[in-house]
């Protein structure tokens, strides 16, 4: 259980209230995937939940579900046991049993892991392959889970790929993977965990305060545009009325950025 001034951010990341990350989750420890139900209409939850009980095809694939609840805005929530290996297509199942009634998609726990020392060449597929073939299960997640490629030191690479906790655990466990003629390295990238409605560390996003910011440019904050596409001079959100924001909201020129980094003090 988590004491009580501890929260868990909408990432998984656990911050104490004065924005000190907590200690990290323990070697080993995920978890558990989720199916979210949401309901066209906000009254028919209690009729969904009685049509998904009474459909006879689901009783051996809910097997998995080990809690039912609701979230802080409405939906209901169906948390699996950590066994549980494909809850997208316990997902898929339960969104077709609902029909017009409303939508069921499943959620898992995700890590980020960096892969260094890749050659200037080395390719998003090459990076994937060799995570398929290294990693049992990976093939599931697809080329999306390698979500940048980018240049480093001394004409080599960095990749960061997103992965389930548990494969996630077992890449870093490995250390190295051979990826080209390279014996890559592997390590768990500590990201700055924030509330994703306003940016800004320390709290859940179903119990923000601040202003809603996700339409604006990670870059310059205006909305319209996203990031990759700004051509406008860097302005950080988190920092205006301060003379040091020249750069992008929570970049690594923020200030107080390495205080909510998972794993450093």
């Amino acid at each position: 259980m988590l004491r009580a001034d501890v929260t868990r951010t909408t990432f998984g990341s656990r911050c104490r209230q004065d924005g000190r990350p907590a200690k990290a989750k323990p070697a080993g420890c995920f978890r558990p995937g989720v199916v979210v139900v949401k309901a066209k209409d906000p009254k028919s939850y209690a009729k969904i939940l009685k049509l998904l009980r009474s459909e006879p095809t689901l009783k051996d694939s809910v097997s998995s579900v080990n809690k039912v609840r609701r979230s802080a805005g409405g939906e209901l929530l169906l948390q699996l046991d950590k066994a549980c290996i494909s809850p997208g297509e316990l997902g898929r199942k339960l969104d077709s049993a609902i029909g017009e009634l409303g939508s069921a998609t499943a959620r898992t726990s995700v890590t980020a892991i960096e892969i260094k020392d890749l050659d200037e060449v080395t390719t998003r597929e090459e990076i994937w392959g060799a995570l398929r073939t290294h990693l049992d299960g990976a093939s599931k997640q697809g080329l999306s889970a390698v979500r940048s490629l980018l240049k480093a030191f001394a004409g080599t690479q960095i990749s960061v790929v997103t992965l389930p906790d548990q494969l996630a655990a077992k890449a870093v466990k490995l250390g190295r993977i051979r990826i080209g003629w390279v014996n890559c390295r592997i390590r768990e990238k500590n990201e700055v965990r924030r509330c994703y409605r306003c940016w800004d560390p320390g709290h859940m996003a179903a119990r923000c305060p601040g202003p809603d910011r996700r339409s604006c440019c990670h870059r310059c904050g205006q909305e319209g545009h996203l990031a990759k596409i700004c051509q406008n001079v860097p302005s950080c959100l988190l920092c205006r009325g301060d003379e040091a924001r020249t750069h992008a909201t929570m970049s690594a020129a923020y200030p107080l950025a390495k205080k909510f980094v998972r794993g450093t003090k």
